[in-house]
């Protein structure tokens, strides 16, 4: 009988350990070392939502939208395409709405991560932004929204009420990842 229960040990240790984990893993963080930015804060969520326009929009989602061309097919400043306090939806291909899981993870990047030293105001010579960090009131109207250049490393918010933390360069790779990882697609690169 002890023979047949080590065997059995055996054989359940071997299955058990031999399996692939199904588990996706998350991939892994930019070194973010080098542009001098760290996760500095801890803010829990709860404290983090309280930042306007977190706290009172209805819905907030992340887009991508195209950047926009003249008629001789020289690129403009890119533009959140909203009319009247609405989103053009058919110039937006891509609109991801988030769930609190994906708020949690946005707002851990805008307000967790910051400079490891003070540093002085860095200024872009480009803001062509093609994506966008929008919030709604209960009708679909925007609230206020974060524009993002990924190209440049630059970003324009609709109000000064809205605080974003500070933008080390870490914290453009840490956003990029997490469009890329919740689907959005496009934009990334001049197309």
């Amino acid at each position: 009988m002890q023979r047949f229960l080590t065997i059995l040990f055996l054989f359940s240790s071997i299955v058990i350990y031999g399996q692939k984990s199904r588990n996706k893993k998350t991939p892994p963080l930019p070194n973010l070392s080098e542009t001098g930015c760290i996760k500095k804060y801890d803010y829990p969520l709860s404290q983090r939502v309280k930042n306007y326009p977190f706290h009172i929009a209805d819905k907030i989602m992340v887009v991508s939208f195209n950047i926009q061309r003249d008629s001789l097919n020289l690129l403009q400043e890119g533009k959140l395409p909203q009319e009247d306090d609405r989103l053009k939806i058919q110039e937006i291909p891509e609109i991801i709405p988030l769930n609190k899981n994906q708020i949690d993870s946005l707002t851990d990047i805008l307000y967790n991560y910051d400079y490891e030293s003070n540093v002085g105001t860095i200024t872009h010579n480009c803001f062509n932004p093609r994506h966008a960090i929008v919030f709604l009131d209960n009708s679909d109207k925007v609230i206020g929204y974060i524009e993002i250049c990924f190209e440049c490393s630059g970003n324009q918010t609709s109000d000064e009420k809205i605080k974003t933390g500070n933008f080390c360069g870490g914290k453009y790779d840490l956003l990029q990842d997490f469009f890329k990882h919740i689907g959005i697609e496009r934009g990334f690169v001049i197309e």
